[in-house]
């Protein structure tokens, strides 16, 4: 007794649905994968400006402008360009001594990175933003940075 042309088909259909559903998680997946990449690499960039201005000087003119990075990587066997901007601005109550402004022993500034990232298939580019506040203050000849709450 063999398979009638019936269940042969929808044994076929039932495959088909499976492989197609696997197919899109693998999709999703890389997708999410390449998210997450770009985003550590944002996040790594925002440490290495805090560990920067550990060692910038009040009045410095270092942080006056944004900071552009380019980085080449490989991505699902494609090579791309990632263009990172980094900014440090006076942040929520700032009182402008670290950017020179004022003689206080005590600033905030807003780290900030931001980046272009594409939406799909579609290749429209979704702009990306992390950010966060520092309270730097100048005890005698250094320089200390503490998170805001």
């Amino acid at each position: 007794r063999g398979f009638s042309v019936i269940e042969g088909v929808l044994a076929a259909a039932i495959v088909g649905v499976v492989f197609i559903v696997v197919l899109s998680m693998a999709t999703q997946s890389n997708r999410l994968a390449t998210r997450g990449y770009r985003e550590e690499l944002g996040h790594v960039l925002l440490m290495n400006v805090v560990e920067e201005l550990t060692a910038t000087p009040f009045d410095s003119d270092r942080f006056n402008r944004p900071i552009k990075v380019a980085i080449e990587s490989v991505m699902q066997g494609r090579a791309q360009a990632l263009e990172y901007t980094v900014r440090v601005d006076p942040g929520p109550g700032s009182t402008g001594a670290f950017f020179g402004k004022g003689e206080q022993d005590v600033d905030v500034v807003e780290v900030s990175v931001s980046w272009q990232e594409s939406t799909g298939a579609e290749g429209r580019l979704r702009p990306q933003r992390r950010s966060f506040q520092l309270t730097v203050r100048r005890p005698g000849d250094g320089l200390f940075v503490a998170p805001n709450p």
